[in-house]
């Protein structure tokens, strides 16, 4: 045999600490890599109220922008209990129409079909984002903006 198939069919023999700290490992280089590229930092806004350019480049150059301290501690707390919320409420099984508690499932009441549907979810180009303040802005475009399709499933 190759040492690619002996490597592929040896039996895997690790430990969880030494899992660990491979993963641990392979999080940091991420984190230092993704602190290098530039494309993370404060919401920066132009005097006319536009995204700053800088932030417009870094997102078409990388294909996202992490923004930081947009969403403080409060709301980071009732982001989490809502899931922890979400998490208590989830159907015992794949069939199920009560949680564990025996109420009614969270979920049933909405089409199987908008659940998982790329075809729903927000794009750059038209997905309205919530900054500081309330205020509501289009991220930037480029060339012909897609629309959403209706919520309905038909």
């Amino acid at each position: 045999m190759s040492e690619v198939t002996d490597a592929v069919t040896a039996p895997l023999t690790i430990s969880r600490a030494e899992h660990d700290a491979g993963m641990a490992a392979y999080r940091d280089a991420g984190q230092r890599l993704a602190e290098k590229i530039g494309n993370r930092g404060p919401l920066r806004l132009t005097d006319d109220g536009t995204l700053h350019p800088d932030i417009q480049a870094a997102y078409w150059r990388h294909g996202y922008y992490v923004f930081t301290g947009v969403i403080d501690q409060a709301e980071i707390a009732a982001l989490r209990a809502d899931a922890q919320t979400m998490l208590a409420r989830a159907p015992i099984g794949p069939d199920a129409t009560v949680d564990t508690q025996g109420r009614p499932a969270l979920g049933l009441d909405t089409p199987a079909c908008l659940t998982a549907s790329p075809s729903l979810w927000p794009t750059p180009g038209v997905a309205r984002k919530r900054l500081a303040g309330g205020i509501q802005r289009r991220w930037p475009s480029r060339g012909r903006m897609r629309t959403r399709r209706s919520m309905s499933c038909s």
